[in-house]
């Protein structure tokens, strides 16, 4: 159980990251309070995002909650392409976000995107070592 938490980490921490970022790339009348202004390329979490922040972080901890649960329970190897699936996808998403800033967000994606890949790789070694 232990040794599948270390699997899990990455997906978690790249995960939470896109989220917040998803929230800080809205614009200012998204926080006005009109939601359908809302910047989000995913088409699942788009209409729960244009309903509001406090429904998409709640269907948002929700989903991890379900993604846990599987990679938690399920065996190997599945449990382990879910958790890297996830953990790619969300790195990407979260460094999607910090490229529309600019020159220096493209700098910040580049090294997002490093981090994650360091240190999945470095989680996932500990789980196979475990």
């Amino acid at each position: 159980m232990r040794s599948r938490l270390w699997l899990l980490a990455p997906a978690a921490a790249l995960y939470a990251g896109d989220v917040a970022l998803t929230l800080a790339g809205q614009p200012a009348q998204y926080w006005g309070g009109e939601y359908g202004s809302a910047l989000e390329a995913n088409p699942v979490a788009y209409p729960l995002l244009a309903r509001g922040p406090w429904l998409f972080v709640a269907s948002a901890v929700g989903w991890f909650a379900v993604l846990s649960a599987v990679v938690v329970t399920w065996r190997r190897p599945f449990a382990g392409w879910v958790a890297v699936v996830v953990a790619a996808a969300h790195a990407v998403g979260g460094a999607c976000w910090l490229a529309r800033i600019g020159p220096w967000g493209l700098v910040a994606a580049v090294g997002y995107l490093a981090a994650g890949a360091q240190a999945s790789t470095w989680c996932w070694c500990r789980h196979a070592k475990s």
